[in-house]
């Protein structure tokens, strides 16, 4: 196990963040990765700053990414949070980007098309949405699209 590989998984296991099942760490790239037909998602865990980004791929193709949403451990308008809070806040999202990893998988793996309307999706037509979540119920904007 790489030094990277166990300062990430010693860190999530002292969070409890649990990695959902299927998920494999890839010591070549740095990242949790997992795959639903179609399409394949990347967690990358932070290198030298504190923020962690899920990516949907198609299959087959390792240029730009077809979804993309970013967490941060702080972002703006964090003035009025304890670090206890930002702790707390940070330790939950990491664990809903691979809620939000396992939905993308589910929602396109047979239906890849469909990342085009998703706001998650770099070309967006309302705009990319995914630059900074941290303050982001992305969860839920993410199922607003799954619903039109």
């Amino acid at each position: 196990m790489s030094n990277y590989k166990e300062m990430i998984m010693n860190a999530l296991q002292e969070w409890e963040v649990e990695i959902p099942d299927d998920y494999y760490f890839n010591e070549t790239l740095d990242v949790f990765q997992k795959v639903n037909n179609q399409i394949y998602v990347y967690l990358t865990p932070p290198k030298l700053s504190s923020m962690w980004q899920v990516q949907a791929y198609l299959r087959g193709t390792t240029g730009i990414c077809s979804l993309e949403a970013r967490i941060h451990s702080r972002t703006q308008g964090d003035d009025s949070l304890s670090p206890s809070d930002l702790i707390t806040r940070y330790k939950q999202n990491i664990s809903r980007l691979f809620t939000l990893a396992d939905r993308w998988l589910e929602s396109y793996g047979d239906n890849a098309e469909g990342m085009n309307n998703n706001p998650f999706h770099p070309f967006y037509s309302e705009g990319w949405k995914g630059k900074d979540v941290t303050n982001v119920d992305f969860l839920t904007l993410n199922e607003q699209v799954e619903l039109r």
